[in-house]
């Protein structure tokens, strides 16, 4: 048995079901991470990070993208602040162009 990515200290998109419920254990914050293949920091990008609690589950450190990003800030007001601690979102899925190519997308949605 392998360690995929319901092992790694990341949330990824594979790891989500439509419908689960994330809730956020702290306010986040801004991360610069290496988008490069090779990780020789040719493409760092600026992106927010919070840890999260799927389903009640383990604490996962999930990249918000610019979609759920925009969509959480009108409902919560701005990010990296407490003021995203201790509430839950509904994840659902959209398909869109990223990386050059058509992806399924987490989005979350606020409860």
């Amino acid at each position: 048995m392998g360690f995929g990515a319901a092992h790694s200290k990341y949330a990824k998109t594979e790891i989500f079901n439509d419908g689960d419920i994330v809730e956020f254990v702290d306010g986040g914050h801004w991360a610069d991470v290496d988008f490069s293949k090779a990780k020789d920091k040719s493409d760092m990008k600026k992106v927010f990070q919070a840890n999260v609690s799927i389903n009640g589950g383990e604490l996962k450190l999930l990249t918000i993208n610019k979609t759920s990003g925009n969509i959480l800030f009108e409902a919560w007001g701005a990010e990296e602040n407490q003021a995203w601690k201790g509430k839950k979102a509904k994840a659902g899925f959209t398909s869109m162009m990223a990386f050059g190519k058509m992806q399924k997308i987490l989005t979350l949605q606020p409860l």
